[in-house]
């Protein structure tokens, strides 16, 4: 147990070489390619992890007495995911500061439209696996409560693309609203939050 819980504060440090990297980003003080090599990185790195924690979940049909592998690469993939929607959150802010105030509606219009869709599209993918668990006879007894919510069945409940992308339209959603203040209209930003 020891070992796992080492590896689990250990691996967010893949992300450290890029910190310099991040930091100047956030500041401002970034050349153009840097940010979006960065940007890619996190995105295809987040991706990458995302794909692994849903190759590592084990199928209802099948024992596993192996343990959970997905936790060896779920602290990347969050801190990745993190990294990359706190970029998109600044890049928006920094992209519609430039704009009209009409556009900056529409695309706060259009990120809730979206971000509302994902939070449906969660909610089903959730109710639907849980209902598999269910569909079959001691499963979800067997699998749920001897583990515990998250097991190498469950992985998926968590890390999927609706939470890939969620995290994401919040941040431009928060850009988005940053941006409208920054227009001065922020008694419609007081009125939307």
């Amino acid at each position: 147990m020891e070992s796992l819980i080492a590896i689990l504060l250990l691996a967010p440090l893949l992300f450290v070489p890029l910190l310099p990297m991040f930091l100047r980003y956030v500041q401002g003080t970034h050349a153009g390619d840097e940010a979006w090599k960065l940007a890619l990185f996190l995105f295809l790195g987040s991706a990458f992890f995302f794909i692994m924690i849903d190759l590592f979940t084990v199928p209802l049909h099948v024992t596993s007495g192996n343990g959970n592998l997905a936790l060896l690469v779920m602290a990347p993939a969050v801190v990745g995911i993190v990294l990359f929607a706190t970029m998109v959150g600044i890049f928006v802010s920094r992209l519609l500061r430039r704009q009209g105030k009409a556009l900056i509606r529409g695309f706060l219009l259009g990120d809730v439209l979206l971000l509302g869709l994902m939070i449906i599209g969660e909610v089903w993918f959730v109710r639907d696996s849980l209902a598999q668990f269910d569909g079959e006879a001691g499963i979800l007894a067997a699998h749920l409560f001897r583990f515990g919510m998250l097991n190498q069945y469950t992985n998926t409940l968590y890390f999927n693309m609706f939470t890939f992308l969620i995290p994401i339209l919040i941040a431009a959603l928060i850009g988005g609203v940053s941006a409208m203040e920054e227009a001065g209209d922020t008694k419609r930003v007081e009125k939307m939050l």
